[in-house]
């Protein structure tokens, strides 16, 4: 057959000897297969990792240097997609041990007939019909390519047609090679216009460029990346976020950079308008309800004692009107700010919380179970987040004495905490909206910011926040942190 077809079936053959063997004359028999022959698992190894592309494996189960088992196993770990089929003899009626193991894709068993030989080559025929099937779209590398040069082109691809700029730089900062992707309007008029320079080469104007090649820079002296950078530039009025990781030859020397940029300037702007607006309605609102606030003041202690409850329950609306606005100013400033993941401690957080809870709310029962330490990397607001938990454990508990248990788990990976109360459940609204699995409309849209800041907050810090009933006796409210090493 032609060694050449791209659509060959090759199958790699382990046998005991380089000369004649049954495997080997079943699969020459045949003239369906293109069959290469190794006669060890390191030969197979070798083959494996540098030969061509192998449809099949067949092997013997005892060869010089192991049995079919290692065969199976070398192959499951460089090509977990090849079937393994083994062509065993039996002794006496008994098949090895190691023949029974699922992971083959076929047995045979070799009696030294003919037939045995055409049950060989069904086999073969069937589990790469199979292991072709299985591959979605066909065969990738498609056939003929190798797998270097289809990296390459799936790369090319990649870069030439998202919409995002990436470009690399060598060991000086020079930029080399700039993607031309569907970008709305690029940052420059075109890659020509700038390759061979660096950023501070009049690339953009060099009070602008200057940051950025500080970051290539560094980069390139110390090898560690710039991730998520956020930079901008006033002349356009354009913000890009931009990663840059080192670029290393083959023996793991940096010789240049890789970056990507995506612009952000759409989220920025929203981000200022939305803080612009949250400034002007909180200022507003505070001024508007210190006025309610004094004249509600002035009234419980002016009018007669059937007017006497109106005035305080508009005090009471007053106070909780300016908790709101106060906790809406630092909602945004979470959605907006973007802070650094810094160590907190969450046993000694959680430890602030509590005591602070229980000079607020002194009827409150509160237990808990803290290990000495449980660093987290989390935002400064993490604490915020715990308190809200904290708090509408209790303030949403109808029962004279309010019962809430903390506890703080520090696990292999992660920082577990647990906040249990005896309250009656919290509305689905309420958490369906926040993890948004109900969109929020004038129907459904929450009644309060605690949650929302909590969420914010612990998703900031790469962290889960769920809810779930403890039975009929309570809520537990969990947040799961990414623990510090």
């Amino acid at each position: 057959m032609d060694p050449e077809d791209p659509d060959a079936v090759r199958v790699l053959a382990v046998v005991r000897h380089a000369g004649r063997d049954r495997v080997v004359d079943a699969l020459h028999a045949a003239s369906v297969f293109e069959t290469l022959v190794v006669t060890s698992v390191a030969e197979l190894v070798d083959t494996l990792g540098s030969g061509p592309r192998v449809d099949c494996v067949v092997c013997r189960d005892d060869l010089p240097d192991g049995a079919a088992t290692d065969v199976l196993d070398r192959v499951l770990e460089r090509c977990p997609g090849v079937p393994v089929v083994l062509f065993v003899e039996v002794t006496d009626g008994r098949v090895p041990a190691g023949a029974l193991r699922d992971d083959f894709a076929a047995r045979v068993v070799d009696d030294g007939s003919a037939v045995a030989a055409a049950d060989l080559c069904d086999a073969l025929r069937a589990t790469t019909a199979d292991a072709r099937r299985s591959e979605p779209g066909g065969r990738l590398p498609p056939p003929g390519w190798s797998h270097s040069d289809w990296k390459a082109s799936v790369f090319d691809q990649l870069f030439e047609n998202l919409p995002l700029h990436v470009f690399v730089k060598d060991r000086e900062g020079r930029i080399t090679h700039v993607t031309e992707g569907p970008v709305e309007e690029r940052l420059h008029a075109s890659g020509d216009a700038f390759r061979g320079r660096r950023d501070v080469d009049g690339v953009v104007p060099f009070e602008e460029a200057l940051g950025s090649y500080l970051d290539d820079v560094q980069v390139l002296e110390t090898g560690g990346a710039v991730v998520d950078e956020a930079e901008f530039f006033p002349s356009s009025g354009r913000w890009f976020l931009t990663t840059k990781v080192p670029l290393r030859d083959e023996h793991g020397e940096v010789v240049g950079l890789l970056g990507v940029a995506r612009e952000i300037t759409e989220r920025k702007e929203r981000e200022r308008q939305l803080t612009a607006l949250t400034h002007l309605v909180r200022h507003t609102l505070r001024n508007e309800i210190n006025v309610v606030h004094g004249w509600a003041e002035r009234l419980t202690g002016a009018v007669d004692e059937p007017n006497q409850s109106a005035a305080t329950r508009i005090l009471r609306a007053a106070e909780r009107l300016q908790s709101m606005t106060d906790k809406q100013q630092e909602l945004v400033d979470v959605v907006t700010d973007s802070p650094p993941l810094g160590t907190v401690d969450v046993a000694a957080v959680a430890r602030q919380v509590l005591a602070a809870a229980a000079e607020r709310h002194p009827c409150a029962r509160f237990d808990a179970a803290l290990p000495d330490r449980a660093p987290v990397r989390a935002v400064d607001s993490l604490e915020r987040a715990f308190a809200e938990l904290v708090q509408n454990a209790v303030v949403h508990n109808s029962r004279d004495a309010p019962l809430v248990e903390l506890r703080v788990e520090s696990r292999e990976e992660t920082v577990c905490v647990r906040i249990v109360d005896d309250g009656p459940p919290i509305p689905e609204m309420e958490v369906a909206t926040l993890t948004g699995e109900q969109l929020i409309d004038p129907l459904h849209h929450g009644t309060g910011l605690g949650l929302w800041l909590a969420d914010w907050a612990i998703r900031r810090s790469n962290g889960t926040l769920s809810f779930t009933r403890n039975g009929s006796r309570g809520n537990v409210v969990t947040v799961t942190l990414p623990r510090e090493e």
